[in-house]
């Protein structure tokens, strides 16, 4: 999920609808950034967030092929074993 934050600011924000959301001259991340350093997380978007009215800019893929493994046990086919019959 991307953060992003004004140049000249120390606020960071993470949802797409927050009154303060970034759209020119800003740095982004996409992990969440540390507020130890004097930097902020937006109140804004932590309370759109809580209340489940935060819009994330999140990508959705249908994954590799690679992950097919992880079926749940009911997807998972079981090969028949040779020469066995079929009823």
């Amino acid at each position: 999920m991307p953060y992003r934050k004004l140049s000249n600011s120390f606020t960071w924000h993470w949802c797409h609808n927050c009154s303060g959301w970034p759209l020119h001259e800003f740095r982004q991340r996409e992990d969440k950034p540390p507020t130890w350093n004097g930097q902020a997380l937006c109140e804004e978007c932590a309370t759109r967030d809580g209340c489940s009215d935060c819009q994330h800019s999140i990508t959705l893929r249908a994954g590799l092929s690679s992950d097919s493994w992880l079926r749940t046990p009911s997807e998972h086919v079981t090969p028949r074993s040779a020469g066995a019959s079929v009823s």
